[in-house]
């Protein structure tokens, strides 16, 4: 018994984290400990991290639910985890100072985080990847709102690349959700929302077939300001052509053809 000299995974439990690992395939690590663990040196070794600490009777099942899918886990990280032991002062040394998120004054593994900021992750191929810049806002539209973020991160991930946004938005629904449809616009954009089946083009502009009080169907031009390949955010009642000129466009209420097939 007695106290740990190290805070790092056992040897030999590092050790059958990597032959997981070199199976290829994805290894969802469940940590089971009483407090943080130094894992900057098995992190390659894992593509998911589940902190179990100690379950209790229940626990199996929860944790159980949460691999499966059958949960999002909602929990956050409640302290702080080194990188390695050599980062904390000495054993003997019962100052604060140098210890816990609040007097630490290097880079930790994972940083302890609250329900204020909530991580949304998914991929774009290449040639949209200069749309996204850390720091830079982007919006998620999804069927019951929108969720206004900031990127953390863009980093390459195969043929594609991943991105990774913030929100300080709390939506109730959040944690329900494993992944979820949305339309991301990269730029701070207003307007209507239209499926792209539904546009068309007259001598090369763009526009979508308006139903009239009459019956029939008219063109009318329209400027798109995103889009995602299947959805568009175009201008709403008019917007402003490449000569200056204001041009009436779709509005709210209009009818529009679905599917109206090429112009001319």
């Amino acid at each position: 018994g007695g106290d740990r000299e190290r805070i790092e995974l056992p040897e030999v439990q590092g050790k059958v984290l990597k032959a997981l690992h070199s199976t290829g395939k994805p290894v969802v690590f469940v940590l089971c400990s009483g407090s943080a663990v130094a894992l900057e040196a098995n992190e390659k070794d894992y593509d998911a991290l589940v902190c179990a600490w100690y379950g209790g009777q229940a626990g199996g099942t929860a944790v159980g639910d949460i691999v499966s899918g059958k949960v999002s886990p909602s929990g956050k990280l409640p302290i702080t985890f080194y990188k390695s032991t050599s980062q904390l002062p000495d054993f003997l040394d019962y100052d604060m100072d140098g210890r816990t998120y609040r007097y630490f004054k290097g880079e930790p593994l994972y940083k302890l985080v609250d329900d204020s900021r909530w991580y949304f992750v998914f991929w774009t191929a290449s040639e949209n990847i200069s749309r996204y810049e850390k720091g830079n806002p982007l919006t998620l539209i999804v069927d019951d709102g929108e969720i206004d973020a900031t990127i953390n991160s863009v980093d390459e991930d195969g043929d594609m690349w991943r991105i990774i946004a913030y929100s300080s938005n709390y939506d109730k629904d959040l944690p329900r959700y494993i992944s979820r449809d949305a339309m991301v616009i990269s730029s701070r954009s207003s307007g209507l929302i239209i499926d792209n089946e539904c546009m068309t083009t007259r001598k090369g502009k763009p526009g979508v077939m308006v139903r009239q009080k009459t019956g029939d169907y008219k063109f009318v031009p329209v400027n798109v300001e995103a889009s995602d390949g299947v959805q568009s955010v175009v201008s709403d009642t008019y917007f402003i052509n490449e000569k200056k000129k204001m041009v009436n466009t779709v509005e709210i209420y209009d009818e529009i053809l679905k599917d109206p097939g090429e112009g001319n």
